[in-house]
């Protein structure tokens, strides 16, 4: 895990940013992590890149499963990145390695994330996890009504959530999470 110190010496301000296109990686050009409010700059990958979202906020009337099949919220208070994914998506198998590889590189503290399933059941998640670990929390969406007030193009697409939950960027497709790039 890299620290605060360490987050903002990689992550530069997103006033006094430059970055080098490269094929097949997320960039993040700009991305301020602060506890108390956060704001995102549009990372990049290659010809694809986040896009920005307007009066979106994570969804606080429904409600989701943990995998101990519990109703529980998204966490909140911290910046958030949720990857909508479901057990039958190849891309979404695809990504999974990258994302797990994010996980350790930035703390929970600094980066929350969470693991979104879209639509399928508990034992078929559970049968899922077990044959491909998820190295952060995840939460089902049984109905998809949650997923859906989203507003998904396809599977998977990543939101980044800022501290008050809400959604500032959305990313539709499979992203190479591994190779970030981080420039001053």
């Amino acid at each position: 895990m890299i620290s605060r110190a360490g987050a903002y010496a990689i992550i530069p301000h997103m006033f006094s940013l430059s970055y080098q296109a490269m094929p097949r990686c997320v960039h993040f050009p700009g991305m301020i992590l602060v506890l108390a409010m956060a704001m995102f700059a549009p990372p990049v990958l290659a010809e694809k890149a986040f896009i920005p979202v307007a009066d979106l906020y994570l969804p606080k009337d429904l409600k989701l499963l943990n995998l101990d099949d519990q109703v529980s919220d998204i966490p909140s208070g911290t910046p958030l990145l949720i990857n909508l994914w479901a057990s039958w998506c190849g891309p979404c198998l695809e990504e999974l390695p990258a994302l797990n590889r994010l996980r350790q590189t930035i703390s929970p503290q600094e980066l929350g994330m969470l693991a979104l399933n879209y639509g399928d059941t508990l034992p078929k998640v559970r049968r899922f996890v077990t044959a491909n670990p998820i190295d952060f929390p995840i939460l089902m969406d049984l109905t998809t009504l949650y997923s859906q007030r989203l507003k998904p193009l396809g599977l998977p697409t990543t939101y980044l959530v800022d501290s008050q939950g809400q959604v500032r960027f959305r990313f539709e497709g499979k992203a190479d999470w591994g190779c970030l790039l981080y420039t001053s």
